[in-house]
């Protein structure tokens, strides 16, 4: 459908190039540069959605309408699940490949988890999160390991937070107290969101949003609309992402934003 055109970007590794040298200068910890890719095709996204659901059973499908144009995905993401109780939410940063082999599979999933990198991106968006329920008056759970979750082409390094919340709280004022959170903006936030909104050079939308449920007694679900795409009648727009900490690899992380769009790539296929 593409060829390989979408592979090669030379704006999103000189955008990764110029995040690096701002973090360098101090003031800004990480910062998540994202992408887009546009098809002059408008597709049906209800076909799209049975693919996405069946190759990433563990990720929750979304979609809605506004007027002509559908925004929809695949997100392994929670931002918040709150059952008027009890929070649960997860701190998802740090990527790596899969190739579909066992024994490899499990060395990449090893060489994962003692990434220097890697690991110092997960841990800044581990630290918001808990700080920032703290300050919700979250009374949290002692941490939990940091786990490897794995998807069809790709692993991340994933923690649970869970805890319990004053009375009275809803999912829509935690939702909004987490979001953006360093997963998808930076750290600190302010000065990532300043960046961004500078230097990435496109509107993100509804991307990286959350997307989910409220009951009206406050209780409810939202996820990260991530792995998702805009659709309307004459084109689509692909959207991914990485979180850029000192050390990161302009090229590695060309290559996982390529990752993320292939998993809705290889859903469109017969659209």
């Amino acid at each position: 459908m593409l060829g390989e055109s979408y592979r090669a970007d030379d704006s999103y590794t000189d955008l990764v190039r110029r995040a690096l040298g701002r973090i360098a200068e101090g003031g800004l910890d990480k910062v998540v540069t994202a992408r887009e890719l546009r098809i002059a095709s408008g597709l049906e996204p209800i076909a799209v959605l049975n693919r996405l659901r069946s190759r990433y059973p563990s990720c929750v499908t979304f979609a809605f309408g506004r007027g002509a144009q559908t925004f929809f995905g695949a997100t392994p993401e929670q931002l918040v699940h709150f059952d008027g109780l009890r929070l649960q939410t997860d701190a998802l940063a740090g990527s790596g490949p899969r190739v579909g082999d066992p024994a490899r599979d499990a060395d990449l999933a090893a060489e994962l988890q003692r990434d220097p990198k890697e690991l110092t991106e997960h841990a800044i968006v581990v630290t918001d999160v808990r700080d920032t329920l703290r300050a919700c008056g979250a009374a949290l759970d002692a941490p939990s390991p940091t786990r490897v979750m794995e998807l069809r082409r790709i692993v991340h390094l994933h923690t649970p937070i869970s805890g319990r919340v004053p009375a009275g709280t809803t999912v829509l004022e935690l939702a909004s107290a987490l979001h953006p959170t360093a997963a998808v903006a930076g750290l600190p936030r302010r000065v990532a969101r300043d960046w961004i909104s500078e230097h990435e050079g496109f509107e993100r939308g509804w991307y990286a949003a959350p997307v989910g449920w409220t009951t009206l007694d406050g209780r409810g679900e939202f996820r990260v609309a991530l792995r998702c795409a805009l659709t309307g009648p004459a084109e689509t727009r692909l959207f991914a992402g990485g979180g850029i900490v000192e050390g990161a690899d302009p090229d590695a992380e060309l290559t996982e934003t390529n990752i993320k769009l292939e998993a809705l790539l290889y859903a469109l296929e017969g659209d």
